[in-house]
């Protein structure tokens, strides 16, 4: 309890360095507008799918992108434990990625990364700002997280997860 209250000051704390445009003094609460299971990949048979948690009455808001836990084999995008931060500005995009029942590692990374190329080809449809991305995470997924701060333009580690091979999966901060 006490390790998910400090990782969750620290997006309050680190996140606004990243993102200027969004409001980070608190003064002003936004309806959020939910976006749910909206599809980014299909590899074959499984649809893999993020929700989007929109700050109502921003305009372009900053984005970030959410990994959830779940020790590789559990866990999912329901359990966004960025969410609140919508109320202050941001938009959030937590994602699903395939589990390690699914599918071996690399899979995973792929899968996070085919997301990033996914909202930045359709930031314009959903109305975010997807030009400088924050990645967070919590457990396995703080670990992706970590991985997608450290290997950009690492070839092994990109994949096709849901193409936009013209995207880059390169992030500006990462909070695992």
């Amino acid at each position: 309890m006490l390790t998910t209250r400090l990782f969750l000051y620290a997006v309050a704390l680190l996140a606004p360095s990243v993102f200027l445009a969004a409001d980070t003094t608190g003064a002003k609460r936004h309806a959020v507008d939910i976006r749910q299971d909206i599809v980014y990949a299909k590899p074959g048979e499984r649809e893999l799918m993020t929700d989007l948690h929109m700050p109502q009455g921003v305009k372009r808001p900053p984005l970030i992108l959410f990994i959830h836990g779940g020790g590789w084999k559990n866990g999912n995008r329901k359990r966004c434990k960025l969410a609140w931060v919508a109320k202050h500005g941001y938009a959030i995009a937590s994602i699903d990625y395939r589990l390690s029942q699914e599918a071996i590692f690399p899979a995973q990374i792929h899968d996070c990364k085919g997301a990033l190329r996914w909202l930045r080809a359709n930031q314009d449809q959903h109305g975010y700002d997807a030009s400088k991305v924050v990645v967070a995470g919590t457990s396995a997924g703080g670990h992706l997280a970590a991985m997608m701060a450290t290997s950009g333009d690492v070839k092994e580690l990109e994949g096709n997860t849901g193409g936009n091979s013209d995207q880059s999966s390169r992030v500006q901060g990462a909070l695992d």
